[in-house]
């Protein structure tokens, strides 16, 4: 998969609603047929966490003030935090510049750029991609659809335009 990223489901398979899943939260979710879900995710729970405060914010920041904005189910140490970041920054997904004696740091990306690398990834990850796509069209909502065809006129608009 391209940049020697993995995407791994990191969740048993269980129904959407069933105790495991609310107890698990609402990550992305992928149907994998006889009515099973699993979550699919690049990154752990802590690493999600802090991209959500990266995110979420306008400029660099530095550990203290992720974990003062992390929302996490329990008390995260400022060395975890650290640790975790290093980790994202080693990854490729966060940069990082020295700020007197810290470290601060700020996404390589955005998150709809994010989303849509892995989106890419995915579908180019094995398989014949012609079927993947069709299968995954024949999964999306109606709303979703409509979606897709708005976003196909308007990159169909802007390849017209460029060339």
């Amino acid at each position: 998969m391209g940049c020697g990223r993995t995407i791994i489901a990191t969740v048993p398979f269980s129904s959407p609603g069933s105790p495991a899943a609310r107890r698990r939260g609402r990550g992305p979710r992928v149907y994998m047929g006889d009515r099973r879900w699993r979550a699919l995710r690049e990154f752990g729970e802590l690493e999600t966490a802090i991209m959500e405060v990266m995110w979420a914010g306008d400029h660099a920041y530095v550990v203290r003030e992720v974990r003062e904005r992390l929302r996490y189910g329990r008390p995260v140490a400022y060395t975890t935090v650290m640790t975790v970041m290093n980790i994202l920054h080693r990854k490729g997904v966060l940069h990082r510049g020295k700020l007197g004696r810290a470290w601060q740091y700020w996404p390589v990306e955005a998150r709809e750029d994010h989303d849509a690398r892995l989106m890419a990834e995915v579908l180019r990850s094995g398989g014949d991609e012609d079927v993947t796509m069709r299968r995954f069209l024949d999964r999306v909502s109606d709303d979703e659809m409509e979606s897709l065809r708005s976003a196909l006129a308007d990159a169909r608009s802007r390849r017209l335009a460029a060339s």
